[in-house]
C-alpha cells in the first residue's frame, strides 16, 4: 500500500539533505573574515576564512548537482543559476546599495592596507 500524501512530506528531492553544520562553519569562516579586515592585528590569520568557506561552499553546491543528477538523471545547468541567482541577487543588491551609501556618505576611500604609505 502507498503512502498517503498527508503522511508523507511534500519534500523535493533537490531540497531534501540540509547540512546546518556546515552553514555555521560557513558564519564562522564569514566572522573571522569580517574581524580580520576591521581589526587586523587582532586575527592576522583571518583570511584563511575565505579559503574555508569556498571549500564548504563547493561542497554544498556539489552535493546540490549530485542530487539533481539522483533525481532526474543530468544536471540541467540553466535552471541551476536561475536558483542560484533568485537566492544571491537580493542579498548582492543589498550589500551594493548599502556599501554604495557609504561610500557616499564618507566621500572617499575608507582604508588602506597597514604596511602602504601615501606618496
Amino acid at each position: 500500500m502507498a503512502p498517503s500524501p498527508a503522511s508523507s512530506p511534500a519534500r523535493s528531492p533537490l531540497r531534501a539533505a540540509r547540512f546546518a553544520g556546515l552553514d555555521g562553519l560557513r558564519a564562522v569562516a564569514v566572522g573571522l573574515v569580517l574581524v580580520y579586515h576591521l581589526f587586523p592585528a587582532a586575527l592576522p590569520g583571518g583570511f584563511l576564512g575565505v579559503d574555508v568557506f569556498f571549500a564548504i561552499s563547493g561542497f554544498l553546491i556539489t552535493s546540490l548537482l549530485l542530487r539533481e543528477i539522483d533525481a532526474s538523471g543530468r544536471i540541467r545547468l540553466a535552471a541551476f543559476w536561475r536558483r542560484r541567482a533568485r537566492r544571491l541577487f537580493p542579498a548582492l543588491g543589498l550589500v551594493l546599495l548599502v556599501c554604495t551609501a557609504a561610500a557616499l556618505l564618507v566621500g572617499g576611500p575608507t582604508s588602506r592596507s597597514p604596511g602602504r604609505r601615501s606618496s
